[in-house]
């Protein structure tokens, strides 16, 4: 319970932030053409008038390097918050405050658990993981983050892997399935 509450705390916050920074972002940056040589193909981003991102492309491959790319773009700080809090680093940013949080994430043992699934991914698996992941990293070292945005001191120091999109994922089943109990109870109920 307690990571969830911090979870959802802080991602809301971030959201905030974040909505609230847009309108500080030049637009430039939420439309029109990103050159990479990660992208062999032609890829196009269309947002709607809610700035919700389509992305189409003839590469599976890079359309998963844009999306990272778009994502970050989006929700750096959220991502970052995501894998602090699910490799048990948050209290890196957050102090002594994040600490109880860490200690029953290492408990878990998320990190250990994506590493070991990461090792065993298959060929097609991995290379559409590592472009999503490269699409992440390179928005981060790119040039094009406007101004001192909140999210970039949290996002600075740490490359992004496939082992932490895998590290969110296992978080993120483990913290949507915490009230299994409650959900037997009532589906015997309703029986």
């Amino acid at each position: 319970m307690l990571a969830t509450s911090y979870f959802f705390g802080v991602c809301f916050f971030g959201i905030w932030v974040t909505a609230l920074l847009q309108n500080i972002r030049d637009s430039s940056l939420l439309k029109g053409v990103v050159y990479s040589d990660q992208v062999g193909d032609s890829v196009s981003v269309r947002r709607d008038e809610n700035g919700i991102p389509y992305i189409f492309g003839e590469s599976l491959t890079d359309v998963f390097y844009v999306n990272g790319y778009v994502i970050a773009l989006d929700r750096l700080y959220q991502l970052e918050t995501a894998r602090r809090i699910a490799t048990g680093t948050y209290s890196e940013i957050i102090g002594d405050a994040g600490l109880s949080l860490d200690v029953q994430m290492r408990v878990l043992g998320f990190s250990e658990l994506a590493e070991k699934r990461s090792a065993r991914l298959d060929i097609d698996q991995m290379r559409l993981l590592q472009s999503f992941v490269d699409g992440i990293n390179d928005y981060r070292n790119s040039g094009d983050r406007p101004g001192l945005l909140v999210e970039y001191y949290f996002a600075k120091e740490l490359e992004w892997t496939v082992a932490d999109l895998l590290a969110i994922d296992f978080f993120l089943s483990w913290n949507l399935s915490s009230d299994y109990e409650l959900e037997l109870i009532s589906s015997l109920l309703l029986e």
